[in-house]
């Protein structure tokens, strides 16, 4: 599983970051920790699941570069793009919205297009975090790298919830 977000402490909490932050999630519930894989240019944690082993991935390139990591990451551990779960923020869907999606382009996500490009399919699966969309497109690139405000955050539990949830579905093979 894969989380997007960009590296860096200033990029912490903001909107495009909140597949760091499920996978993050993950990582403590699962009672692992990340280490810097400076070859594959990730974080990387390997746990277990019901006596499967996975890997939790936070690509250290910049958003629009994730594809480079998560590339490297599937080839060395010979791992198919089709049991790829990637956890990224979402603009077209209303805060807090939760999908679990397999197959498609990137309607947009410089990270999906990355991952896309490097894998040279979209044939993995994502789950989509609905973030809201901006009231003007001009201010898209700003939107997606402020922060959740203390009411944001506090709307957004319930969600988070809900993606822990995708992922065991995800996991279980549901």
């Amino acid at each position: 599983m894969c989380g997007l977000g960009n590296p860096g402490s200033k990029y912490d909490g903001t909107r495009h970051n909140i597949g760091f932050f499920i996978v993050d999630q993950l990582c403590k519930k699962l009672q692992t920790k990340f280490e810097v894989k400076k070859r594959l240019q990730c974080s990387l944690a390997k746990t277990t699941w019901k006596e499967e082993t996975i890997l939790l991935i936070k690509p250290n390139t910049f958003m629009n570069n994730s594809g480079e990591a998560v590339s490297k990451t599937l080839h060395y551990y010979g791992i198919s793009p089709s049991f790829l779960l990637v956890a990224h923020d979402e603009i077209d869907f209303v805060p807090g919205r939760v999908q679990l999606k397999f197959n498609g382009g990137s309607a947009g996500h410089r990270g999906l297009l990355s991952i896309v490009k490097a894998l040279e399919t979209g044939a993995f699966y994502r789950l989509r975090f609905g973030i809201g969309r901006p009231a003007s497109q001009d201010q898209v690139h700003s939107y997606v790298l402020e922060h959740f405000s203390a009411e944001e955050k506090a709307q957004l539990s319930e969600s988070y919830n809900k993606a822990q949830k995708e992922i065991e579905n995800f996991l279980n093979k549901d």
